[in-house]
């Protein structure tokens, strides 16, 4: 079983940073029951502004090909709903305000001329700077203007629309 898994997924595309071996996995369309399984074996899921678009667009998908909900073990975690009242409503915004943007991952596999490639390049950018939100998170080192981690520890819905 997948201990985490942090998550990004749209119409083409689904992806996947595994913090445990530091991997990158995508799927496209056609192979995205693949990510289905990987998402139904996890024990985390970690997104950024899932609750509004990753994961319904995740069970549409599911309900439309399997004809069934799309049942996960785990509820996923969405890193947007955690800091969004830091008026912070952007990932880019959140990580360059904690890390320049010259420490996002150089992918020296991806050809950046190729459509295909440049788009894989920007899941995995999404995925890598959720992790590190998730992360610093985790460790109470993650900067975020309004933020107070104590009063979400004791109402984790305090922060939830």
């Amino acid at each position: 079983m997948n201990n985490t898994l942090i998550f990004d997924h749209n119409t083409s595309y689904m992806s996947f940073f595994l913090p445990d071996t530091q991997e990158y996995v995508g799927f496209w369309y056609q192979d995205f029951m693949k990510g289905v399984e990987l998402l139904e074996s996890a024990e985390t899921i970690v997104t950024f502004n899932g609750f509004n678009s990753d994961m319904p667009e995740l069970e549409r998908w599911y309900e439309n090909e399997t004809g069934k909900s799309l049942c996960l073990n785990a509820d996923p975690i969405d890193m947007l709903m955690l800091v969004y009242g830091a008026f912070i409503e952007s990932l880019y915004d959140l990580y360059k305000y904690n890390w320049p943007l010259e420490t996002l991952p150089v992918y020296e596999d991806l050809d950046l001329a190729n459509r295909d490639d440049k788009y894989v390049c920007s899941q995995r950018y999404d995925v890598f700077a959720t992790y590190k939100i998730w992360d610093a998170f985790n460790q109470c080192k993650l900067r975020c203007a309004y933020f107070d981690r104590e009063l979400y520890l004791q109402d984790p819905d305090c922060y939830r629309s």
